[in-house]
C-alpha cells in the first residue's frame, strides 16, 4: 500500500512544476487578481506537495524513506519561494491591506498602480479616466493624472503639463492633448499643435497632420517625415503615400524612379501598384519594379498567380516575383488545390504549385 502511495505522490510531484507555469492562466480573467477566493484558490492549490507530505507524517509514512515532515518542510520552503516569484504573496498582502491588485488607486492616502505605490503622486489631487468618456477606449485604464504629474502605465509621462488635459480619439487611436502637447501613451509627439493634431482619413490611422502658423508637419506612426511637399501628400495604403516630389514607405522614400502623377496602388490585393511603365511589386522599403512585366496587360489571378501578355508569375513574400518560364500564358488557369496532381495550376502543357513545375499533363 505505501509502494502505491509513493508511486501516485511521485507523479503527482512530477506535475506540479507544469502546474506553477500555468497558475498564472488561472488569474488572468478580468478582475480575477483582485478576487481574493481565486487568488487563495490558486495558492491552496499549489499548496498541495505540503498538504500531502503532512498526511504522510501524521500516519506514520515516509516517503522514499525520508521522513514526511521533513519533505513538508522543504516543500513549504519552495512553494513559499515560487509565491514570491510569481507575485502571488504579494498578491495576498494587498488583498489583507485593502490595495487594489490591477489598475489605479488611492488607499490610506496613498496612490498605487496595480498594487505597486506610484512614488511622489499627490492622492488628493489624483484622478483617473473613464472609458465611457472614450467610446469604451480599452486602453483609458492605464492614464492618470494629479496637479503635478501625468501617468502612463503608473509611471510618470516626463515634461507633460496636467492641466487642461483630455483625451481625444483619433484615429481610433486614444491621444491626451492640453494647451501646447499631443500625447500617445508615454511619448510627447513632437511640434504637434493639439489645437490642428489631425488624421488625415480614418483609413490611413498611421497617417497624421499638425498645422502651427501656417507650416504643416507630416507624421507617420506619429514619427515626422522630413521631406514631404503637405498640398501635395496623399496616402495610399497602409504605410505607403506620395507627394509631388517622392513615393513613400512609412518615413522613407522608395522607388525614386517611378512616375509620380501616374503611381498608383492596385486595389484587388493591395500587393502590387504601378505607373506608366512598370508594375511594382509591394514589399516595404524594398518595393520595385518587376522587370520584364507589362503594366497594360498586367492582370491578377488567384492564388499568388499574375501574368501580362507575354508571361506568367507566381509571387510570395519569402521570394519575391518569379517568372514561370515554361508557362503558357494563353492557356494558363489556377484551379482549386488538385490532390491528385498535386496542383494549384495548369496549362495545356503541365502542372503547377506554388509557381514550380509538378508534372507534365501527359502524365495523367
Amino acid at each position: 500500500m505505501h509502494l502505491l502511495l509513493s508511486i501516485i505522490t511521485t507523479f503527482a510531484l512530477m506535475a506540479w512544476p507544469l502546474m506553477v507555469m500555468m497558475s498564472p492562466m488561472m488569474l488572468a480573467a478580468p478582475g480575477a487578481v483582485d478576487n481574493k477566493a481565486a487568488v487563495l484558490s490558486v495558492m491552496l492549490f499549489l499548496l498541495f506537495p505540503v498538504g500531502i507530505f503532512i498526511l504522510f507524517g501524521l500516519f506514520g509514512i515516509n516517503y522514499l524513506g525520508i521522513n514526511s515532515f521533513l519533505l513538508a518542510k522543504i516543500s513549504a520552503v519552495v512553494v513559499c519561494i515560487v509565491f514570491v516569484v510569481f507575485g502571488y504573496s504579494s498578491l495576498f498582502i494587498n488583498m489583507i491591506k485593502g490595495v487594489p491588485n490591477s489598475g489605479y488607486a488611492v488607499v490610506n492616502n496613498t496612490v498605487y498602480f496595480s498594487g505597486t505605490v506610484i512614488s511622489g503622486a499627490d492622492p488628493d489631487s489624483f484622478i483617473t479616466y473613464d472609458s465611457k468618456d472614450y467610446e469604451n477606449e480599452h486602453s483609458t485604464s492605464l492614464y492618470a493624472s494629479d496637479n503635478h504629474s501625468f501617468y502612463y502605465f503608473g509611471k510618470r509621462v516626463c515634461d507633460v503639463d496636467p492641466r487642461n488635459i483630455k483625451g481625444q480619439l483619433i484615429s481610433h487611436k486614444l491621444y491626451w492633448l492640453n494647451d501646447t502637447q499631443v500625447v500617445l501613451r508615454n511619448q510627447i509627439i513632437e511640434a504637434a499643435n493639439p489645437r490642428t493634431f489631425s488624421n488625415f482619413d480614418d483609413n490611413f490611422p498611421q497617417w497624421n497632420y499638425s498645422e502651427t502658423e501656417g507650416k504643416y508637419t507630416v507624421y507617420y506612426d506619429d514619427e515626422i517625415l522630413k521631406a514631404v511637399d503637405f498640398d501635395s501628400f496623399t496616402p495610399l495604403f497602409s504605410g505607403y503615400a506620395k507627394d509631388k516630389n517622392h513615393i513613400f514607405y512609412g518615413e522613407n522614400i522608395i522607388v525614386p524612379e517611378a512616375d509620380l502623377q501616374t503611381f498608383e496602388i492596385l486595389t484587388t490585393s493591395y500587393e502590387f501598384a504601378r505607373d506608366k511603365s512598370n508594375i511594382y511589386y509591394l514589399s516595404g522599403n524594398e518595393t520595385s519594379a518587376i522587370n520584364g512585366l507589362d503594366p497594360d496587360s498586367f492582370e491578377e489571378i488567384e492564388r499568388n498567380y499574375i501574368k501580362d501578355k507575354s508571361g506568367v508569375y507566381h509571387y510570395s513574400q519569402s521570394d519575391g516575383v518569379q517568372r514561370i518560364h515554361d508557362a503558357d500564358v494563353e492557356s494558363f488557369a489556377v484551379t482549386d488545390y488538385d490532390e491528385s496532381t498535386n496542383s494549384d495550376a495548369l496549362d495545356k502543357k503541365h502542372y503547377y504549385m506554388r509557381g514550380e513545375i509538378v508534372s507534365s499533363r501527359s502524365d495523367f
